[in-house]
């Protein structure tokens, strides 16, 4: 068994999605890389590690659930392809038997430098080697217009999730992401879902984190799910009280 899944679910051309899967092939061979995406011209580019999933008109949600389907690692990495994995991103290794993850029930990391919440526009992890005052390429994610006041203190937001395969079948139902959602905020009830467990927000990693792609940022999004998703996060939340499990599902909004 590889001990690490990359899963990429993209829509876009394979151009924009080729730094991350060159980045993933220079870490070594005790890996597998999941792709799920329209487009054909990604097969081209299977090989032992590499497998391709042909998906039309799937959800974000709905592909990266195929892809952990298909996987069969003993921890999980979500890859975009508008956030560019680091050049040592080997050193996830380091991470994985440390205290900060054998101490969580969920084992979650965010490979994130910036995340938000009902509350607070933004806030940072605290670390010495990130400077808040250069933040220009930092995504601003906030629910505090959309939640009341009374649902409790604002939560992380996993955009970027690294898991381990016995927590996602023991915590969260053996799926990624919930599949109430379309494409926006699914990471949002990930976090806040697994920060309530946990009783506490993903520590790791410290040091080792996505960068926006630019070039590519942006490209073909479609912000149509981004209503629905936030009325689908809103009633989990409130609906979490009554002890519902991770893939709840919120099908009438």
């Amino acid at each position: 068994m590889k001990q690490i899944s990359y899963l990429l679910a993209t829509n876009k051309p394979y151009s924009c999605a080729s730094v991350n899967i060159n980045i993933i092939k220079s870490l070594g061979t005790n890996y597998e890389l999941i792709i799920v995406s329209s487009d054909k011209s990604f097969a081209k580019h299977e090989d032992a590690n590499t497998k391709f999933d042909f998906e039309e008109g799937t959800s974000s949600v709905q592909a990266y659930n195929q892809a952990y389907s298909k996987s069969q690692g003993d921890w999980i990495v979500i890859v975009t392809d508008d956030l560019i994995l680091p050049l040592d991103f080997k050193r996830i290794y380091d991470y994985f038997e440390s205290d900060a993850v054998m101490k969580q029930k969920i084992k979650i990391g965010n490979l994130t430098k910036h995340m938000g919440g009902p509350g607070h526009d933004i806030w940072f992890k605290n670390t010495q080697t990130y400077n808040e005052d250069n933040n220009d390429s930092v995504v601003h994610w906030s629910l505090s217009d959309y939640f009341p006041n009374n649902i409790g203190k604002p939560f992380h937001i996993v955009h970027v999730p690294v898991l381990k395969r016995e927590s996602i079948i023991n915590y969260l139902d053996n799926v990624i992401f919930n599949e109430s959602f379309t494409h926006h905020h699914c990471d949002a009830w990930l976090g806040y879902y697994t920060e309530q467990i946990n009783s506490s927000p993903p520590s790791w990693p410290k040091d080792l984190w996505v960068n926006v792609n630019n070039q590519f940022n942006n490209l073909n999004t479609n912000n149509s799910s981004e209503p629905y998703g936030k009325d689908i996060m809103l009633k989990l939340v409130l609906a979490f009280s009554q002890k519902i499990n991770y893939n709840h599902r919120i099908d009438n909004v």
